[in-house]
């Protein structure tokens, strides 16, 4: 079973990623907010993938707040490349705001799968 390695700081969405990768996908997923314990793993090499926060109220790196990108330029600056990184936000754009009321999204049609596209086994 690969690992999964969340890095949120909304308690609510730190649950979905968890639910859904455990779930859907069969993972075995960490939540966590700290930096450090985030390298940690990485540096571990059972990862299979980091999601991380863009934006993150509570996480520091020596002393200076510390979001998503910042994590991910971190582990990169420590030689971790093998760990495939994804940055997500829950926090809407100008454009999207924008975009909103005009964009509809296409009705799912009963043949269309919901099973996932990738698994973590």
């Amino acid at each position: 079973m690969n690992h999964v390695v969340v890095v949120e700081d909304d308690p609510h969405n730190a649950i979905l990623f968890r639910k859904i990768l455990e779930k859907r996908a069969g993972c075995n997923v960490t939540l966590t907010e700290d930096p450090a314990e985030v390298l940690e793993l990485v540096r571990g090499g059972d990862v299979a993938l980091l999601i991380l926060d863009v934006s993150l109220r509570h996480s520091k790196w020596q002393g200076r707040p510390a979001g998503g990108v910042e994590i991910c330029q971190l582990v990169r600056s420590q030689a971790l490349p093998h760990v495939p990184v994804l940055l997500c936000t829950a926090t809407p754009s100008v454009c999207s705001r924008k975009a909103a009321p005009t964009t509809t999204w296409p009705s799912r049609s009963p043949t269309t799968s919901a099973s996932p596209r990738w698994r973590c086994r």
